[in-house]
């Protein structure tokens, strides 16, 4: 195997400076020594990497993964209106990332209850989509399931949450274009009874 050639931080042809100060503060440092961490390819690999400066430590970057939530009441969707940045103030099904030691199903259900207040099963949830965010690095999983009862009230993440129909979506109002997207083909097949399982990826 061919080794990519050593680059530190001189002699690098790239401002290591420069890209130090755009990292974010939890990844400027090595989690093993405290160092500082520069952006080069390591041996034996081909990628660009954060490697410490002085235990060589290589600091993997990874795709963050987000679950959400298409919860309905007879034809009614399950939104609330985001209190945090990103998207303060706009809607979207409930969402978050997944946390350590979870399933999916489990982060799904919680981050629901977390916004909504909504208590859904984990076990009852069924699988809906799979998009691959590349400019972010999320893979987005979103699940649907129904409840009985339509109530609900805003958690401390969220200014407000409801029940929408398709017409009554605020659909000049959700959080980004593909949220919009996925929610237009769920309600169609809310409507129709004929659930897909969806993939895709958003460069």
């Amino acid at each position: 195997m061919l080794h990519a050639p050593q680059r530190g931080l001189s002699g690098s042809g790239v401002d290591q400076s420069r890209i130090h100060s755009l990292l974010p503060a939890a990844t400027r440092f090595c989690t093993h020594c405290g160092s500082l961490l520069v952006r080069r390819v390591p041996l034996d690999d081909t990628r660009l990497r954060l490697v410490c400066t002085r235990c060589e430590h290589v600091h993997y970057e990874n795709p963050r993964i987000l679950v959400s939530c298409f919860v309905t009441w007879g034809q009614d969707v399950l939104l609330c209106r985001r209190a945090l940045q990103p998207g303060y103030g706009l809607w979207a099904p409930p969402a978050g990332y997944l946390e350590e030691g979870e399933s999916l199903e489990q982060a799904a259900a919680r981050e629901t209850l977390e916004e909504t207040g909504v208590v859904v099963d984990p076990h009852r949830l069924a699988l809906h989509g799979v998009s691959t965010l590349t400019a972010l690095g999320q893979v987005y999983v979103s699940f649907r399931t129904q409840v009985a009862l339509r109530g609900c009230a805003p958690g401390r993440e969220a200014l407000d949450a409801g029940y929408f129909d398709a017409p009554s979506v605020p659909w000049g109002l959700l959080t980004y274009p593909q949220i919009e997207t996925d929610l237009r083909v769920f309600l169609n097949e809310l409507a129709t009874g004929q659930f897909g399982v969806h993939l895709n990826s958003v460069p």
